[in-house]
């Protein structure tokens, strides 16, 4: 017997990913659907197609309403995320100026501290 070492590798034919599967699970048996346990047919996984294009068509149509409620839902967000990104550069703005007059105020203040008026004494009457 040989030993595994010395097998020549290159002899060997190289087994695919789909010949290992093969070589785990075994053929493919007609009618059968692979890896879903013993008793499971195309027809009870995939459900009866004796309903029809019809129940495919039904389907279909209730798909298409799905999604567009779906695209009307997104397009609502959309619209309000846009008025959403308004409000918020409007406050900024509104934040901006509150600033620019915050520090016009505090410059006013400084300003009249600096300049406090003299106080004028009263004027003396002349005498009588």
């Amino acid at each position: 017997m040989l030993a595994p070492s010395d097998v020549d590798v290159e002899s060997q034919p190289t087994m695919t990913p789909e010949d290992a599967f093969i070589s785990v699970m075994g053929k493919d048996r007609p009618g059968r659907v692979r890896c879903a346990g013993s008793g499971e047919t195309l027809r009870t996984w995939y459900g009866s197609t004796s309903a029809g294009p019809s129940a495919y068509s039904e389907r279909e149509r209730q798909m298409q309403e799905q999604l567009k409620v779906q695209e009307d839902r997104l397009k609502e967000q959309a619209d309000k995320m846009n008025q959403m990104q308004e409000q918020i550069s409007q406050l900024q703005s509104v934040a901006s100026k509150v600033d620019e007059m915050s520090v016009l105020l505090s410059q006013i203040q400084a300003s009249q501290t600096r300049t406090q008026p003299v106080p004028v004494p009263p004027p003396v009457p002349p005498p009588v």
